[in-house]
Order: structure tokens, then sequence, then C-alpha cells
């Protein structure tokens, strides 16, 4: 469990599991949202998540070992500890909420993801607009208050 003790992010390179019987570590571009969360309070005790103000916008990459002999969570093909995760060092600041819809600056934004292997650059993934996630905007902010 020790793997889940080390945060997994970093900004640099994506550090190759040292585990017996992983194969096959798939990029997996994605996009981050930073949100400020906002909570609604009946008491002290009884506080819950009402909703997410989103602040930015960076690429994300949410590798995984799509092959690892004897795994029975998907959390250990998911966090295999620090370096599995990589965030951009840029990001699109929201400056307001609107930003965030079908009709926002973001809805303009796509996603390609490169994989630089032994100094040469590779185009691993076609372009992919934001827009055409599946859940995406504010049915994704409702699902994740939920």
């Amino acid at each position: 469990m020790d793997r889940l003790e080390r945060f997994p992010v970093t900004n640099a390179v994506i550090d190759f599991p040292r585990i017996e019987g992983a194969d096959r570590i798939q990029v997996e571009p994605e996009f981050a949202l930073l949100c400020d969360i906002v909570y609604h309070s009946d008491s002290m005790e009884n506080k819950r998540v009402e909703a997410l103000m989103p602040r930015k916008v960076a690429a994300f990459n949410d590798c995984s070992i799509r092959s690892l002999e004897g795994s029975e969570k998907l959390s250990e093909k998911k966090n295999w500890g620090f370096g599995s995760k990589g965030i951009s060092l840029d990001s699109f600041v929201l400056e307001t909420p609107s930003e965030f819809t079908k009709s926002g600056s973001v809805s303009h934004l796509g996603l390609t993801s490169y994989v630089k292997r032994d100094g040469e650059i590779f185009q691993y993934t076609e372009t992919v607009p934001g827009r055409n996630y599946l859940l995406f905007y504010e049915p994704l902010l409702e699902w994740i208050v939920e």
C-alpha cells in the first residue's frame, strides 16, 4: 500500500513502474480542472459540498498500466507511485465560471498528446476538442458534487 502514500503527480517525466508483471504503459491525456469548493453548512458537524467553481484548466496525463499480472484493483494500475501521473506547468485561468460552459472559452480547447522518447518527440494521439467529452461542463461539475 506504500504506492498510495506517495503523491503521484509530476510535471516532467513518467517514471516507468518498477513492478514485476507491469507491462504496456498507456498515456491517457485528459483535462485537469482546478476548482474552488463551495460548502453548504447546516451546522458545524453537517457540512456538504454544494458546488464547484472552476478556476483553471490544464493538460493532465492519467497514465495506466494496461497489463499487470495479479492485479485485483484498478488503483494498482492507476497509481504505482511518484511519476505515474503528469500535469502541465501551464494552465488556462478561468476568469469567470461561464468560461467552463459550452459557449465559453474552454469549448475552444483541444487536447493532443506527445511522447518524448530517446530525444525524439512523437504525436501519441489525435487532437480531441474538450467539448467532445461525454461528461464535461456543468454535468461534470454536478456529477463530482453528487
